[in-house]
């Protein structure tokens, strides 16, 4: 089929944000898309998926679906009696990247964007998860650790632990900074977030582009990181007499060609057997895949 419409908001994971804020954006994304369709009639839903991180942690589905009901029934342009008893297929943000990667739900998936985790799932319902603990305990393979790592190069340089590099210009550039006390004094004084962490990432890949050694050792590591958790996560299936092909997702995996290309050399040369692609759809097809599913 074809996209009818797409929106982009601000992210919904119910461990970190209160019901008012995923209501908000649920409104927002909801008639965003509504508006983008651009329908002569009132839209009559068949059912929605959402994938969102943080959906599988206890009693957060139920949260999320409050929520949603709530956002939906106050959205205009959509027939209310399409409402009622609306299927509503709520799941984590892994379920939906398995069904854009492999059209089901068995296979196993690397993601790498803010944070990262592998997730496997075979017929019969074995399934094996590593990471995905959080950045604060866990930061391996993600965008949070580039830009951490990118930070640490910055502090380091400063000091004379080590040269400065292009990486340094790059990212007093992108914040329009000209001293790295300055740069340094805005991080701490803002807080940053993981997401402000992890935006560092495209700059540290534009740097490597230009072989600056400090930005291309942070994504070599970091694609070895990605690479560990997938071999963990093979093997167990393996033990199992399970193979399982792969999919990479995430902006760090799919859209920073050395993360890219390492990986599936990786791949290549530690799995040679098992298929291992990098998504080139878009993971919200997945939850069209899981909703058409739910429906027939």
């Amino acid at each position: 089929g074809n996209i009818v419409s797409r929106s982009i908001g601000e992210g919904t994971n119910p461990l970190m944000f209160s019901s008012k804020h995923l209501e908000d954006v649920f409104f927002n994304l909801i008639t965003g898309c509504v508006i983008q369709a651009n329908l002569d009639d009132k839209i009559t839903l068949g059912g929605i998926c959402a994938g969102v991180a943080g959906a599988g942690v206890g009693n957060q589905k139920t949260t999320l679906e409050v929520a949603l009901r709530k956002s939906l029934s106050t959205v205009q342009g959509i027939n209310p009696i399409s409402l009622e008893n609306l299927p509503l297929d709520i799941c984590s943000d892994k379920t939906i990247t398995l069904y854009a990667g492999h059209q089901n739900n068995h296979g196993i998936v690397a993601i790498s964007g803010t944070g990262f985790v592998v997730y496997g799932e075979a017929d019969g319902g074995l399934t094996k998860q590593v990471g995905g603990w959080g950045s604060l305990l866990d930061s391996s393979g993600s965008g949070v650790e580039i830009g951490r790592k990118a930070l640490q190069c910055l502090v380091k340089s400063y000091d004379g632990r080590i040269e400065r590099t292009l990486l340094t210009e790059k990212i007093l550039e992108a914040y329009d900074v000209s001293f790295l006390p300055d740069f340094f004094e805005k991080v701490l004084r803002e807080s940053w977030s993981y997401l402000q962490l992890a935006r560092l990432s495209y700059i540290v890949a534009e740097a490597a582009t230009q072989n600056d050694k400090y930005a291309t050792a942070i994504l070599v590591e970091v694609a070895n990181q990605i690479f560990e958790g997938t071999r963990v996560t093979l093997e167990y299936f393996h033990r199992h007499g399970i193979e399982l092909p792969v999919v990479f997702s995430g902006g760090i995996a799919t859209k920073i060609p050395l993360v890219s290309c390492k990986l599936q050399e990786l791949m290549a040369s530690h799995f040679p057997s098992v298929e291992a692609r990098i998504l080139e759809i878009e993971t919200a097809q997945g939850a069209i895949f899981q909703c058409l599913k739910g429906l027939i």
